[in-house]
């Protein structure tokens, strides 16, 4: 799979209920652990895991292609290194009104020690921001929080 998820989920309620509710909720769970090394799955197994309690059969294939992705980016995550500086670096961004739901945007960063990263953050913020400036100036305020 070279994506995550399949670009439109809407419509997905008129479907039957998953036959083994307790094998999702395994594979869910198993998936919520990856994400601490694998940044990159945060939003797919998020919108996974919110439909834990009565997923359906399209929310397992939804599952299932995340598996699929994972087959293929085996060699993609953080690797942490031994031999490394004391250099402090920080990168943030963000998206004006990402979600075509709500029209809020999302704020991301991430914090290097030398090469290793050592913290991550991503989330929806929480007011629907005017303009690009406006987003990226709160990204850039959430990662300066951080780095003080």
């Amino acid at each position: 799979m070279g994506t995550l998820m399949i670009p439109k989920t809407k419509g997905l309620t008129l479907e039957t209920h998953f036959s083994d509710p307790a094998h999702y909720l395994i594979i869910v769970g198993v998936l919520q652990y990856l994400t601490l090394t694998r940044p990159d799955l945060f939003y797919s197994v998020n919108f996974v895991s919110k439909l834990m309690h009565s997923p359906i059969e399209a929310h397992y294939k939804m599952v299932k292609r995340i598996i699929r992705y994972l087959k293929v980016t085996v060699d993609l995550g953080l690797h942490f290194s031994s031999h490394f500086t004391l250099d402090l670096y920080a990168f943030s961004d963000a998206d004006l009104a990402g979600c075509p739901l709500t029209k809020h945007s999302t704020t991301g960063y991430y914090v290097f020690l030398g090469s290793n990263c050592i913290s991550w953050f991503v989330k929806k913020q929480h007011t629907v921001s005017q303009s690009s400036s406006e987003t990226e100036y709160r990204a850039m305020t959430h990662t300066t929080v951080e780095i003080t």
